[in-house]
């Protein structure tokens, strides 16, 4: 409470130390609020204005004199109060909308991370199943933040791109899912991540190795875009698992964000709302990733964006050494060593973070001791119910390890995406109502870890 607390009251000093220092601007503002205002007047009715006892925060930088100067030069002495209300009020509109105007970069200029203290949690949500399933799982991530009040957690919105002409029913599901994310909007959390899959069924999006983004679909990522920002939400923007072509060509990787990019602007969307991030499997050429990582950083440079790039691993492979709440979950040493290698790689970049872009337990399997589970390799879904206790203990014991892990590399990790809540395979909100609650508890806790 203290820390946020203590965020808001930066917060307010520094928009009234923008307010300060850019008060000319202020001042073109408010003329041009003033002149657009008259359009709407009628009926002249007389105040006067005493400019002799303006306040003496109008004094500064000679704005006093730049005041009086203009209105005596346009001999403006009498205005109606009706234009003065409507002036009053494009004024503050202006403001709001302020960089559509002007080149400046007052109030809006600025990271969308609020709060960089706090691991970021998104769950992920699919568009493959029926349209329920996906907006179902919306509404159980809003009633996680709303319910506890935290604002560190997010959803993630899953674009399978090769769907959108075959089978024109996810087009519907994800337009209406956006619908429900701009109609519910939670009043702690306004950003979405957008998760780009190039392909999601026969061909995995992995062993593409040489794919670039056509220009429809383009448009389809920035019409969302753009629809988000324009309803108030910050949007981070990315790939994930695109192994194949990291490690073949991972220019043309970079150059499909920048065709993103340039539709944005070409659209007028503010990427002052806008972030990046990328996420690979085991499979990645680290060298190559950190590529990656590099030429990430310096496109989100060169289009002025000031949010935070993430970059990072997922993972699935868990072996548990027992069963209970006392035992403990393995990560596989070539996550571990590479996530540290990132982490190292990275030491010193403020603006690079680590994440680990999904992570997940064999829900609706037994938990067998040392057993490593490969998550990857398919679900039973119809055992969910009957191993729900086990889930929960798997999710605690993979949770701590991770927390224990993140420890070790002084909080490395910034950000953790919770896979697949709004499909039928993969779904922690379709467990019974305890084991549901404690899962949820023990992802905020791990959240607030560091």
């Amino acid at each position: 409470m203290i820390k946020n607390l203590d965020s808001l009251v930066s917060s307010i000093k520094n928009f009234r130390n923008k307010i300060y220092n850019n008060l000319d601007l202020l001042l073109q503002i408010f003329v041009r609020s003033l002149a657009l205002s008259t359009r709407y007047g009628s009926a002249l009715m007389v105040v006067h204005y005493n400019f002799s006892n303006m306040p003496d925060i109008v004094k500064f930088s000679g704005i006093k004199k730049k005041i009086i100067d203009l209105f005596q030069r346009e001999e403006i002495v009498y205005i109606s109060a009706v234009i003065s209300t409507i002036a009053l009020l494009m004024f503050f509109t202006n403001i709001l909308n302020m960089d559509k105007y002007y080149q400046t970069d007052i109030l809006v200029n600025q990271s969308i991370d609020v709060d960089n203290t706090n691991k970021k949690i998104v769950f992920w949500v699919v568009p493959w199943y029926r349209e329920n399933y996906t907006i179902s799982g919306v509404e159980e991530i809003i009633k996680v933040i709303e319910n506890y009040k935290y604002n560190n957690i997010y959803v993630g919105l899953v674009i399978p791109l090769d769907q959108l002409e075959q089978k024109g029913q996810y087009v519907s599901v994800i337009n209406n899912t956006i619908n429900y994310i701009i109609n519910k909007r939670p009043e702690l959390s306004n950003t979405i991540f957008i998760n780009i899959f190039p392909t999601s069924s026969e061909t995995f999006r992995g062993d593409l190795i040489n794919y670039e983004l056509s220009q429809d679909h383009a448009k389809y990522i920035t019409y969302i875009t753009k629809k988000l920002v324009d309803n108030g939400y910050n949007i981070y923007i990315g790939f994930s698992e695109m192994d194949g072509l990291v490690n073949r060509n991972p220019n043309l990787l970079i150059k499909n964000y920048e065709i993103i990019l340039n539709e944005l602007v070409k659209e007028g969307v503010n990427l002052n709302k806008v972030g990046l991030y990328y996420y690979s499997t085991h499979n990645v050429v680290i060298n190559n990733f950190k590529l990656v990582g590099d030429m990430l950083l310096n496109l989100a440079n060169n289009y002025g964006i000031k949010s935070n790039v993430y970059i990072g691993l997922d993972n699935y492979n868990y072996r548990f050494s027992e069963c209970d709440m006392n035992g403990k979950a393995d990560l596989p040493n070539y996550f571990a060593l590479r996530i540290k290698e990132l982490s190292e790689y990275y030491k010193g970049n403020d603006k690079i973070k680590i994440m680990v872009g999904e992570i997940g337990v064999p829900l609706g399997k037994e938990c067998v001791s040392n057993l490593w589970y490969d998550l990857s390799k398919g679900w039973d879904y119809e055992k969910v119910l009957k191993y729900s206790k086990d889930s929960m203990i798997m999710w605690k014991l993979v949770l701590d390890s991770y927390k224990e892990f993140d420890n070790n590399l002084s909080n490395k990790i910034s950000l953790v995406g919770i896979y697949e809540v709004g499909g039928k395979e993969y779904n922690i909100f379709l467990l019974p109502q305890e084991e549901k609650d404690n899962i949820i508890k023990y992802i905020i806790e791990f959240s607030m870890s560091g």
